[in-house]
């Protein structure tokens, strides 16, 4: 049995607690590593691509840098601003965790909660980001996001207007009511002829593309996955891509 289709759209309110709550913005294809690739090579991966918009993103108000000097206490990270400003980066929790706050109250439709992590597919020397899952459809305060330094004494800065979160919004118990199986390819004959047409059409692409003059030398890529379609043209019934995500409408007084 499939999952129950659902009808409207899914409500995400952020509620702005703090004067100077960070702007929120639909996440972007761009990554700074990404551009500097090879003829941008990196975004011909439509998986990666996708997986870069998939959600919002809250940006820094202010410009900081942080540095941990390897002990438990809270005073053993320092944060130093550029500018005098009411939201300010902290240590909440020692351990080296660099604590920012969200500045809102998010609320989603019943029954959906926020996956709140850093931006997708991008790095920061010396910090790794902490995940968590909040039941925004009934939280009636806001939440933190967490940066674990990974080594002391090395200085971490974040920009003005730099990504610091992702909130991504799923079903709520969603992972418990999937039904995992494991079998042998040979059990589905369709996908088994699909999949060795790919393995064929690909080993042959790897060997022409090596070979100049040819029209795979030419092409570089085959461009399957972001056509949509198997190795023998066939299109997929829904292939969505990198989808376009709606900003936040500012319905504040």
């Amino acid at each position: 049995m499939g999952f129950e289709e659902e009808s409207g759209d899914t409500e995400l309110t952020a509620y702005q607690v703090v004067a100077n709550a960070p702007k929120i913005q639909p996440a972007s294809t761009r990554r700074s590593w990404m551009t500097g690739t090879a003829e941008h090579f990196a975004y011909m991966c439509l998986p990666v691509v996708a997986a870069n918009v998939s959600g919002w993103e809250l940006l820094c108000p202010s410009e900081f840098t942080a540095c941990w000097d390897g002990g438990a206490e809270r005073d053993s990270l320092r944060v130093e601003m550029s500018s005098s400003d009411a939201w300010t980066p902290l240590s909440h929790f020692g351990h080296g965790i660099l604590t920012f706050d969200t500045g809102y109250v998010f609320r989603t439709s019943p029954g959906h909660n926020l996956w709140v992590k850093g931006p997708t597919n991008e790095s920061k020397d010396g910090l790794s980001p902490l995940e968590g899952v909040i039941e925004t459809d009934w939280l009636p305060y806001t939440f933190t996001m967490n940066y674990r330094f990974t080594r002391p004494n090395h200085t971490v800065r974040f920009e003005k207007d730099e990504p610091f979160c992702l909130i991504h919004p799923m079903p709520g118990n969603y992972l418990n009511r999937i039904k995992p199986a494991l079998r042998l390819l040979n059990q589905n004959h369709e996908l088994d002829i699909q999949h060795h047409d790919w393995a064929r059409a690909r080993r042959s692409w790897n060997v022409e593309r090596l070979i100049p003059g040819t029209a795979a030398a030419s092409a570089k890529w085959r461009r399957d996955y972001l056509r949509g379609q198997t190795a023998t043209g066939e299109k997929a019934e829904r292939h969505a891509g990198a989808e376009s995500l709606r900003p936040f409408q500012d319905e504040r007084p």
